[in-house]
């Protein structure tokens, strides 16, 4: 979710929402835990091909590799899947904060919805 926030503070003042601070670490939350989910997602891809490759030539006399493919990419499924959930509720946290005090995320790029 990069883009510009925008928190009315001249109509409302600094205690009527909560304080820009929350907001600011809010959004650092979100594009951080973003890259994570991209990064696991990237390193899901890269360890499917060697297990694809073991399952295509035959991996029967390869258990160990096949299993430790396997481990891996189970490995990694689940950290996206951490990243992904955490992302959302940092997102959900964030929309909240700028709902609390009348602020909108402005040019945000579109995939960063989801």
């Amino acid at each position: 979710m990069s883009g510009v926030i925008q928190i009315d503070l001249s109509a409302h003042g600094q205690t009527a929402g909560p304080p820009l601070a929350d907001v600011l670490n809010a959004q650092f939350r979100v594009e951080a835990w973003t890259k994570r989910s991209t990064l696991a997602a990237r390193a899901l891809i890269l360890i499917s091909f060697p297990m694809a490759y073991l399952l295509f030539v035959g991996a029967a006399n390869r258990t160990a590799g096949i299993r430790m493919a396997l481990s891996f990419w189970s490995l990694t499924v689940v950290s996206l899947a951490t990243c992904a959930l955490a992302a959302a509720r940092a997102r959900r946290r964030l929309t909240r904060l700028l709902a609390e005090g009348g602020g909108r995320v402005i040019g945000a790029s579109p995939d960063a919805a989801g």
